[in-house]
């Protein structure tokens, strides 16, 4: 579906676009909250463990994931797309080929990051992962 409604990925880590982008879909959000998003995505990209890819249509960026990385495991971070589209997810190609890079670089452990709710816990389980409970408690 992806290809044949004339999509295309595209790996770039373009910051600048991933803010456009991101104050596209999320207009109402407060200025702190997506500078926090900013701030920790700026700084993965510069340290280098951070891949942002988007989706294509039209020569036009419509969606976009973004998967933090280590030696051992990948993270989704963040994904959402412009285009209300409510027959077809353009993020599935997107998270797919983030998996296809772990997979080749031996990451087999990919955290999806919260299943906290009922539709999102179906959708990414649909990647045919096993959820797990997580928690971490830190007191210092």
């Amino acid at each position: 579906y992806f290809y044949q409604n004339n999509y295309k990925k595209l790996l770039d880590n373009d910051f600048e676009d991933f803010k456009t982008l991101y104050k596209i879909k999320f207009p109402k959000e407060k200025k702190t909250s997506y500078k926090s998003v900013f701030l920790l995505i700026e700084k993965a990209l510069k340290e280098n463990i951070c891949r942002i890819n988007f989706a294509i249509k039209n020569q036009k960026k419509v969606a976009c994931t973004v998967f933090l990385y280590d030696k051992k495991s990948a993270y989704y971070l963040h994904g959402f797309s412009a285009v209300k589209d409510k027959k077809f997810s353009n993020l599935s190609a997107l998270i797919l080929e983030q998996v296809k890079f772990s997979f080749i670089n031996k990451i087999n452990t990919i955290d999806m990051c919260g299943a906290n709710s009922p539709k999102r816990a179906d959708y990414k389980s649909g990647f045919d992962g096993v959820l797990e409970s997580f928690f971490e408690i830190y007191y210092e």
